[in-house]
């Protein structure tokens, strides 16, 4: 019991220091300068950072109020009873050895006085005198007398140590009786503390996972180019650069010492600019239970085209863009307004090169423009390429962007007018729009009806890796479960149901699945 108290105490104190180290730390201002997205990320660090730092302390609050408190009092009082009971014992055995010496003492004495008497009896027998005659047989008259006396003695104390004996005995049992109880009760209340133990530990650990959850959503929400737009429109100059002052006669006319200014238009330079390397992705988490797939930090900056295969762009385009386009180039890392995850495009086949081959190319540096009405719209017209070294694709928290109807409808509208303008065919543009508005409406909206899915052929497969997802239209499945595909139109996410082994049939409801976490069976 003293090494159980010594080991909470220990263990409180531990807890106390990592407090204490993680509150001086939270004292030194982590981003101080950084503003956007990344300092609300660096923010809610200090923010988690304190959170886990008061719940160690409230840990180690906790151990000493509901484990060392009563530890030690339970201690306290198992000692007094212990002490009570011993003495009482102790007693007991005392006294039962003093009888028992008692009764050995009278013991010897009787026996002597009666091994006495008898060796008197035997020298009167061989006696010859009268004077030795009388003389014996009144030594062996005293030495009755003296027996007598013995032995009552010697009754008594065998009397007293059959008492003494059966006192020893009754509280021996009591004391053993006692002893049993109070080392079940001992055994009970660890059993009863470890239980509060884990229960802290893990009100603990929920409260950390609550704080973890939280610094994920921070960083979800961190965005680079969101940063840089927002930097740009708080402390940009703007676009109008100032031209050196040219010499002007002091006769001239006074509108030549006007200022000048350029619009900045950077063309791209003649050595092809490198692409950054994406950053790594985070390994999923696997437990022996549940293995939940971790949020991927991947970010790819767009490449820019080489300045040859510009200038062979513009060699094929046969007419000039127009001039609202013209005037509104911008740089590349400059266009930011659609925020949606980049999905690889398929190969393209020869009748599609075939049918693009006499399209017009449009300046991947352009921002479009499309005025409807008093309304302006911005067409972004570029894809930042995939990571080609991700060895097996993982499914990310698809972010959906909710426009109005009127938004998108006239959205699309400026599209089609900037694209018949440019002469540009619209055949495969706008099947491919539709086909993806259709799906984004689809996937995002509502799941596929029962109907449509009894209608479609399944397909069954077999998931080859634990997922969970907190989205309501996402299935949560482990390894080796199996699906029925009813919808697999879109290479990355596919509509099926969960086949329940305790029913032996398929679940009513269905959901959205990775592509790339199911192993189709033939």
């Amino acid at each position: 019991m003293i090494a159980g108290i010594d080991w909470v105490i220990a263990r409180a104190s531990l807890h106390e220091d990592l407090a204490k180290k993680l509150l001086k730390q939270t004292k030194t201002e982590l981003g101080r300068e950084e503003t956007g997205t990344l300092g609300m990320l660096l923010a809610s660090t200090q923010k988690q950072m304190e959170s886990s730092a008061q719940a160690h302390q409230e840990l180690a609050r906790k151990i000493r109020v509901e484990l060392e408190l009563p530890l030690d009092n339970f201690i306290l009082e198992q000692k007094d009873k212990r002490k009570l009971y011993q003495t009482n014992v102790d007693k007991a055995h005392r006294n039962k050895n003093l009888h028992a010496s008692h009764v050995n003492k009278a013991k010897e004495k009787y026996e002597a006085e009666c091994a006495k008497k008898v060796s008197l009896e035997h020298q009167i027998a061989s006696a010859t005198g009268s004077k030795d005659m009388d003389r014996l047989q009144f030594k062996v008259e005293r030495s009755k007398n003296e027996i007598r006396t013995l032995d009552k003695e010697y009754k008594d104390a065998c009397a007293k140590l059959t008492d003494a004996t059966a006192l020893w005995n009754h509280e021996w049992k009591i004391a053993c009786d006692r002893f049993q109880e109070m080392e079940e009760k001992r055994v009970e209340f660890l059993h009863h503390s470890m239980c509060i133990y884990i229960n802290i530990l893990s009100t603990t650990s929920g409260q950390e996972q609550e704080s973890y959850e939280q610094f994920w959503k921070a960083l979800d929400v961190c965005d680079p180019k969101t940063d840089v737009e927002k930097f740009i429109d708080e402390k940009g100059t703007g676009n109008m650069i100032p031209e050196p002052p040219v010499y002007v006669n002091y006769f001239d006319d006074p509108a030549k010492t006007l200022p000048r200014y350029q619009v900045a238009q950077f063309p791209i330079g003649n050595d092809e600019i490198l692409a950054t390397a994406p950053l790594p992705q985070t390994p999923a988490i696997t437990s022996s239970k549940t293995t939940t797939a971790r949020r991927t930090a991947s970010y790819c900056e767009p490449r820019r085209r080489s300045s040859q295969h510009q200038q062979r762009q513009q060699q094929q385009q046969p007419k000039e863009l127009p001039q609202a386009v013209e005037e509104r180039k911008v740089h590349l890392y400059a266009s930011g307004s659609c925020r949606g995850e980049y999905k690889k495009p398929a190969p393209a086949s020869r009748s599609q090169n075939v049918d693009n081959a006499d399209d017009e190319c449009i300046d991947p540096r352009a921002q479009v423009v499309m005025a409807i009405g008093s309304n302006r719209f911005q067409v972004d017209h570029q894809q930042p390429p995939a990571s080609s070294h991700q060895q097996r694709p993982k499914p990310r928290r698809r972010r959906t962007m909710r426009t109005s109807l009127d938004m998108e409808e006239a959205f699309n509208d400026s599209i089609r007018g900037l694209l018949q303008e440019l002469g540009v065919q619209r055949k495969q543009a706008t099947t491919a729009t539709a086909e993806q508005e259709e799906y984004n409406h689809h996937h995002h909206h509502h799941p596929p009806s029962q109907q449509e899915q009894e209608q479609q052929q399944v397909i069954w497969a077999r998931a080859l890796y634990d997922y969970h997802s907190d989205h309501p239209d996402d299935l949560s499945i482990k390894r080796g479960t199996w699906l029925a595909i009813v919808q697999n139109d879109h290479k990355d996410w596919w509509v099926a149901h969960k086949w329940d082994e305790s029913i032996n049939a398929l679940q009513d409801t269905c959901g959205y699945v990775a592509s790339s976490f199911v192993q189709v069976v033939p």
